[in-house]
């Protein structure tokens, strides 16, 4: 499937689990948002950077860069506007933007886990799966940067704005909800008969130096939460499928 293919698909992945968590109406909500054309510019560079890391070849077919000076000025605004419309179906980047997801990529390169899985002459880029049975009725389905049977991992490229402290990590970690992410990929390949046992994780810094490292999730207390929010998310998703029901917090009770 292409993007608009995959999105389209009504089934549940790793993004929608956390809207639901939050409540259901949400869920419906952020499925309903149209979709933005031009990406906020930190998600436009950490495109960039999967493309460029992943799939370099197809980069020219996904991404223009722009060739514009400065768009403060009028001629800028005109130009920049010509730009856009002589662009359309591609993310636009700024010369700035494009030298930063370079510079990230390259470091994404460097990694040895990363050239690892890439020299599998079985892995897979971008792949999506896709699930549907008696346990998940509805389905499930997820889009994998990074898929290396041979080696039994998945990795996943994460750009970041802030500086790769430990105390950064673990805090995104529970924040974005990576451990369960990386349960629902666990589960979208084995299902699929691709046995992988670890997930990657590779942090890249957007600013200089554009410093790269690989995490691992080796916590029993996130392992254990991962499970009880997508054992949780997915019996909501079932419910609320059934019924065409998506209720909001308002029946809700928050005891902290």
């Amino acid at each position: 499937m292409n993007n608009t293919d995959y999105d389209s698909c009504p089934y549940l992945n790793q993004s929608g689990m956390k809207k639901l968590l939050i409540s259901p109406a949400h869920y419906k909500a952020w499925l309903e948002e149209p979709k933005d054309e031009h990406p906020e510019r930190e998600l436009r560079i950490g495109l960039a950077t999967h493309s460029l890391a992943l799939e370099p070849e197809t980069f020219d077919s996904k991404y223009a860069v722009s060739a514009v000076g400065d768009r403060r000025t009028k001629q800028g605004k005109i130009e920049w506007a010509q730009f856009l419309e002589s662009s359309l179906g591609k993310i636009c980047l700024s010369p700035e933007e494009y030298s930063i997801a370079q510079h990230c990529s390259d470091s994404v390169k460097k990694n040895p886990w990363f050239n690892k899985a890439m020299s599998d002459p079985l892995k897979k880029v971008e792949q999506a799966f896709y699930v549907r049975n008696k346990e998940f009725p509805f389905g499930l389905k997820g889009r994998l940067d990074l898929i290396s049977p041979e080696n039994n991992i998945v990795v996943d490229i994460k750009t970041t704005s802030k500086p790769l402290t430990k105390h950064y990590i673990k805090k995104s970690i529970y924040e974005y909800k990576y451990g369960l992410q990386e349960l629902t990929y666990m589960i979208l390949c084995n299902q699929n008969g691709i046995h992988v046992n670890d997930m990657i994780f590779i942090f890249v810094e957007t600013k200089e130096p554009f410093s790269c490292v690989s995490v691992g999730i080796d916590n029993p207390k996130i392992s254990n939460e991962a499970m009880e929010d997508f054992t949780q998310a997915n019996a909501l998703f079932s419910s609320c499928m059934s019924h065409n029901s998506w209720p909001d917090l308002s029946q809700s009770q928050i005891l902290i």
